[in-house]
């Protein structure tokens, strides 16, 4: 039963893209058909195949085939940031923008350094760390 199920498999994913093509059948990819044939032909519905180690194998390879495949087809200059000019509404909002965000307010204040000593002076709390708050314990 296990080279059957092979044969099985292999027909299928020979006969599915031929049909496809025959027909001119677009309304989903071949490979969705062919997942759901998959599940028709499996264990869910009819039970004709039956697993074993060479389909595992095929299993594991056609995954990472297809997520190659699916890769492969991504257009990446779609997610680079097009110049186009700023619609009315756009625009209407830039002019009512804050000139000044509080982000950049923030970065822009320079803190003393006097306000680092006072806050590191004010977290030794225990003996043990004495050493590391510029002040020695004394030794009685």
């Amino acid at each position: 039963m296990d080279q059957i199920s092979l044969v099985i498999i292999l027909l299928a994913a020979l006969l599915i893209p031929l049909i496809m093509a025959r027909f001119k059948l677009t309304l989903l990819p071949t490979a969705v058909i062919e997942i759901i044939v998959g599940v028709i032909l499996g264990p869910s519905v009819f039970d004709l195949i039956t697993a074993n180690t060479t389909l595992d194998l095929l299993k594991n390879v056609g995954v990472i085939v297809l997520l190659f495949l699916s890769g492969l087809e991504i257009d990446f200059s779609l997610f680079r940031k097009r110049n186009t000019e700023l619609t009315p509404l756009e625009q209407k909002q830039a002019l009512d923008a804050p000139k000044y965000s509080s982000v950049a307010l923030a970065s822009s204040v320079t803190v003393p350094s006097s306000f680092y000593r006072l806050a590191s002076a004010g977290s030794c709390k225990s003996p043990a760390s004495s050493a590391t708050c510029g002040y020695q314990r004394s030794s009685s």
